[in-house]
């Protein structure tokens, strides 16, 4: 089902058509459209990274902060901590693909963030769709992550990523 204003669907040849998601959806985004805004369909994404940031407080819940693609781009997001009990119960992990059903963009360390406050898990244990590359602040796209010689993301995330954690791609030189 197409999204307002996104370019096309991501369809792989071994990704069932209902694992598909919303090519584009990351330049919405980051331009401030949210699902169910111009008549857009709540977007799917995959998550490729996940990762726990403690409290420095103590006592609060911790946050996740995710790494999400629609195929084409990826960027950064945080998790509500409400929705902290559906990782655990549902195995919501890397590689998942998801639905989020609300979300607002903000900005963090004056770097623009998707705040998801609401999702659905579509799937888990799905191949990575795509060859996402980072969506800059300017909204342009900057260099393609590197893939491990299977293709996947490695364990943690990219290379140069701590077990478990983010590391953002090496910056391409011009």
């Amino acid at each position: 089902r197409p999204v307002a204003a996104a370019s096309s669907l991501v369809n792989r040849d071994k990704v069932p058509p209902t694992f598909m998601l919303d090519e584009g959806c990351i330049e919405l985004m980051h331009s401030g459209q949210s699902a169910g805004q111009a008549g857009a369909n709540p977007y799917r994404v995959q998550i490729i990274d996940i990762k726990p940031i403690k409290n420095p407080q103590g006592g609060a819940a911790d946050r996740h902060r995710l790494v999400i693609s629609d195929g084409r781009h990826y960027m950064q997001a945080m998790l509500s901590t409400s929705l902290n009990p559906m990782l655990e119960r549902d195995g919501i992990r890397a590689l998942s693909i998801v639905r989020l059903d609300n979300h607002i963009m903000n900005n963090v360390q004056n770097r623009k963030v998707i705040i998801i406050l609401q999702f659905t898990l579509i799937s888990n244990d799905q191949p990575q769709i795509g060859h996402p590359q980072k969506l800059d602040e300017t909204g342009g796209q900057q260099g393609a992550p590197p893939q491990t010689h299977a293709g996947a993301p490695q364990e943690g995330g990219y290379p140069g990523a701590a077990p478990g954690g983010y590391a953002p791609p090496p910056q391409q030189q011009q």
